[in-house]
């Protein structure tokens, strides 16, 4: 049996063009970011000894280099396979859900 996940990152932050202001994307994530952020995992939970799992640190670090568009993530919202990562500020997901 084949196993389907949908990983996806939600995103608000501000655009490459300017006088925009707030703006929401979402990234769906390939195996192959999800396989990314877990590298990004990894290596912090060996540098810190703790076991290992996938923290907003590390989908953080990962979307610095691969926001697209997005020229700053202001805060995110994630599914990566079976780990939910919540906003930071309940209020992120209301301005989430007004730009979309």
């Amino acid at each position: 049996m084949v196993k389907f996940s949908r990983s996806y990152v939600q995103v608000i932050g501000n655009i490459w063009q300017p006088g925009i202001g707030t703006c929401a994307m979402q990234y769906s994530l390939s195996m192959h970011d999800v396989d990314a952020i877990g590298d990004i995992a990894d290596r912090r939970c060996k540098e810190q000894h703790v076991p290992w799992s996938i923290a907003r640190e590390d989908v953080g670090e990962w979307l610095s280099t691969h926001s697209g568009d997005c020229k700053n993530s202001d805060d995110f919202y994630a599914i990566i396979e079976d780990v939910d990562i919540e906003w930071a500020d309940m209020e992120s997901a209301f301005t989430y859900h007004d730009c979309v």
